[in-house]
């Protein structure tokens, strides 16, 4: 794989691509946190593959003389495997060559503690001559929202189409000029269809709810055809941008599939759905189609 190592600060766009895509939800959920970061660090670097693409990203924080410490070391999926981030790190490493301590936290995963160590660094408790002992506070998460998950009705039409409405402008308004004017983002066409279709019970959905209402919802469908991939296909699971990271897509898919396989397209250029559906067990099975505004689609298959 060609690849370039540099000192740079990446545009906000391919930045949240990347996070996105290792499903590092806990930087892009609030607005801005994630380039404030990059732009406190002391050195990021990037990894770019022959055509530009950013596929890597290493940052640190150091007072540049007596301690440096690695924040971030992440590959986007499809470049893991091939040294990207040895190479972010071993670059980390060069430039931190006359510096006392390098230090940083990571998960409690076998190969996280061989990847580092083939490297050169060692867990606090394995220095030698004398141990070290480390300690961290980590700030206590944000309280859990209180989610009603339910299966709809048809009073619930309105407060999902609009959530069906403004999920896709806030996902997919950047496919099409014109998001007010754009039929496929159009709330009163979307409310008659739900209470069509709701009515009818043509498949069944739940909802998620909080204090203000409707936030996100999921529907399933059973699949008769007798070439189906699956028994079922997820046909939609939509949560607001406010709700992100907050634990509601994963209350929904819980409560709509289960643990069941099952069959999703999703769009090509949606890194936050991919990393969420990969977390899930769903990969994708090579078939491509196009959707709406949506260009390109790919089926995720379990």
């Amino acid at each position: 794989m060609e690849l370039r190592v540099r000192a740079e600060r990446p545009m906000s766009g391919e930045l949240r691509a990347l996070y996105d895509a290792v499903g590092w939800s806990a930087y892009t959920d609030v607005p801005g946190q994630l380039e404030r970061a990059i732009q406190g660090s002391s050195l990021v670097l990037t990894a770019r593959d022959g055509a530009g693409r950013l596929v890597g990203l290493a940052r640190t924080v150091s007072d540049g003389t007596t301690i440096v410490y690695v924040q971030d070391v992440l590959v986007a999926p499809a470049a893991q495997g091939q040294g990207v981030g040895g190479a972010l790190l071993d670059e980390v490493l060069r430039r931190a060559a006359d510096i006392r301590q390098v230090v940083l936290l990571t998960d409690a995963e076998p190969l996280q503690r061989a990847f580092y160590e083939a490297h050169g660094l060692v867990e606090t408790q394995d220095v030698r001559p004398a141990q070290l002992r480390s300690f961290v506070r980590l700030a206590s998460p944000a309280p859990t929202p209180a989610w009603v998950v339910r299966h709809a009705g048809v009073e619930d039409a309105e407060g999902i189409a609009r959530v069906h409405a403004t999920s896709w402008r806030e996902t997919y308004g950047r496919f099409v000029d014109d998001p007010d004017t754009h039929p496929w983002f159009d709330v009163d066409r979307r409310i008659a269809m739900w209470r069509t279709e709701l009515a009818r019970g043509a498949f069944p959905t739940v909802v998620v709810t909080d204090q203000t209402g409707v936030v996100g919802f999921a529907a399933v469908q059973t699949v008769t055809e007798p070439d189906a991939v699956r028994p079922e296909e997820l046909t939609m699971l939509y949560v607001l941008a406010r709700a992100h990271g907050t634990g509601a897509g994963q209350t929904l898919l819980d409560a709509a599939l289960g643990d069941r396989p099952a069959s999703l397209w999703v769009a090509a250029d949606n890194p936050r759905a991919h990393a969420f559906y990969r977390r899930n067990g769903f990969v994708a099975d090579g078939t491509t189609s196009s959707f709406g505004p949506i260009a390109t689609t790919v089926r995720l298959v379990r």
